[in-house]
């Protein structure tokens, strides 16, 4: 991928996605594939708002069981095939346990029901998956199986327990990233900390829109009839200034915590105080703790939010300490203490105020803003990770309607890191076959780049023996790669998003600034700027 700024100003798209999160770049992603010339920019670094903070799971639907929505329950059975087919670099079933109450709809009888559904609906749910990345099937447990799985849920009124199998993302950023990848490897031009100033019309149609670089301040006007707004959080900022339009749109303030605890190899769920948001009366939600990286991620907390999206320390700081008390109330076993904090993910999602315990929006929406006079651009309030890609597909089949394009939704294409991909030990063989003295840096490229690891490997780094000592040839050849070809802009894009090193428990002080030296070194920072970042960074990410 090239940062390339003058082109993107200088050439007619036919389509201009504004956000770099995972909706964004998957409509970028599936209208490159159906051969529209796209533009993406983005006004921070790929994937660095909501879809960074993630729970970081792909739903299999369960869950909209409790609401009746089997139309959901399909269509997410049949998007976590995708992820796992397209990304099983990235992607791997994880077992999902939870305990069931009484006899009634949250009883053992009632899901018995509830997962031969599931199970019949999903008939399909491993079709073309790799056979080491197939999820299970769902079923039920005994209440002295249960709690041997998880003996926190020892209260009276268990009856047994649930399991079943959703996809966990080991590197959620890596997704999207490999999203706009492909976009770009099929002609599309994206740019990261890009800014969306303006949309341009006439006579009722978009023509393109006004932005500004954000690293040089510099101008910039990218022409298009078609805009779709991805932007996550600032989604109504483009259409208000459009349109004029002051009013304050609601937000749900989403919050997951990653403790110091020992993870188990599966996730649970743990009957928390609050309610839940369900059609079959009031019953308390479910807090769920997952393994990621040596840490249990606990999540999810929502709250309503109507203050500043760019200035959200004080509700951070507040929806933690709160969240942190539920967790303790739930999960009685053990107590936490901000000290047990490692990373704290945050995100704005759509809100709905009809929503009153939690302020989300429980779907997905697409604004057409073609009745207020600017025809050709398209917001995209997306609240789910797991389905951006069949928003994605609905967003350009409402776009084939103004300019008669046919549209085949791409479900069968892989991202570039899972072309081809078999299972983890015949990929680590066959590039073992080829680089035999490089093993440790052979499992390292292995969990980010897949497939393409053999790309990297090939990649001339020009490495002297103190960084590749110092770093380790893996880490030494990621940070060469990204700095060259994904579009890193500053030291956290690699190490927070690129290569993950603070969410697990933060690299250290000597790697950062060794991080930083071989940046440097490839984006031509001079010694004040090296220190900068470095700055910069351990402010952010003290350890």
């Amino acid at each position: 991928m090239v940062r390339d700024l003058e082109t993107l100003s200088g050439q007619e798209f036919d389509l201009i996605v504004v956000g770099g999160g995972i909706q964004g770049a998957c409509v970028a992603r599936e209208a490159a594939l159906n051969a529209l010339r796209v533009a993406l920019i983005e006004r921070g670094d790929f994937s660095s708002a909501t879809s960074h903070h993630s729970l970081k799971l792909i739903h299999g639907g369960i869950r909209y069981l409790q609401q009746f929505d089997l139309a959901r329950v399909i269509r997410s059975i049949r998007e976590r095939r995708f992820w796992l087919r397209a990304a099983p670099h990235l992607i791997r079933p994880l077992k999902v346990v939870v305990p069931t109450f009484g006899h009634g709809l949250r009883g053992r009888g009632a899901f018995i029901m509830a997962t031969l559904i599931y199970n019949v609906l999903g008939l399909r749910a491993n079709a073309g998956v790799a056979p080491s990345r197939r999820v299970g099937l769902a079923r039920t447990i005994a209440r002295r199986r249960l709690l041997g799985l998880l003996p926190e849920a020892d209260e009276s009124d268990v009856s047994g327990g649930a399991i079943w199998y959703d996809g966990q993302m080991t590197h959620a950023d890596r997704v999207v990233l490999e999203c706009i990848q492909q976009c770009t490897e099929h002609g599309g031009l994206c740019a990261n900390y890009v800014s969306a100033e303006q949309v341009e019309a006439r006579e009722g149609r978009v023509t393109g829109l006004r932005a500004r670089c954000l690293l040089t301040k510099r101008p910039l006007t990218i022409r298009a009839p078609l805009i779709v707004n991805a932007s996550g959080p600032w989604l109504m900022e483009l259409p208000r200034q459009a349109l004029n339009d002051h009013e304050v749109f609601p937000q749900s303030f989403n919050l997951n915590l990653a403790l110091r605890c020992t993870p188990r190899e599966y996730a649970f769920a743990l009957r928390s105080r609050q309610l839940a948001d369900s059609k079959i009366g009031e019953v308390k939600r479910f807090l769920f703790f997952t393994p990621w990286y040596g840490v249990t991620v606990a999540g999810t907390s929502h709250t309503p939010y109507y203050g500043d999206i760019n200035h959200p320390q004080a509700e951070i700081e507040k929806v933690g300490r709160d969240f942190l008390a539920e967790i303790n109330s739930t999960l009685k076993s053990r107590q936490f203490s901000t000290d047990d904090i490692v990373y704290t993910y945050w995100g704005l999602t759509p809100g709905d105020d009809a929503n009153k315990g939690s302020g989300r929006a429980l779907k997905s929406e697409i604004l057409d803003h073609g009745p207020e006079g600017f025809s050709g651009l398209f917001s995209v309030a997306g609240v789910k990770f797991t389905t951006a890609r069949y928003m994605a597909e609905n967003v350009l089949r409402q776009l084939a309607r103004l300019d008669g394009r046919g549209i085949m939704g791409k479900d069968d294409v892989p991202l570039p890191g899972g072309e081809d991909f078999v299972d983890d030990a015949t990929l680590r063989r066959d590039l073992l076959a080829q680089f035999p003295s490089g093993e440790r840096a052979v499992d390292h490229l292995m969990q980010y780049f897949g497939t393409m690891t053999l790309r990297v490997m090939q990649e001339p780094v020009g490495l002297d023996n103190a960084e590749a000592v110092q770093l380790g040839e893996g880490l030494a050849r990621h940070v060469v790669y990204s700095a060259r070809h994904e579009m890193v802009q500053t030291l956290s894009d690699f190490l927070v998003r690129r290569f993950n090193g603070v969410q697990g428990g933060r690299v250290s002080d000597r790697h950062v600034r060794c991080v930083a030296q071989l940046l440097g070194r490839e984006l031509s920072w001079s010694r004040r700027q090296v220190d900068a970042e470095v700055a910069q960074f351990l402010s952010a990410f003290p350890s």
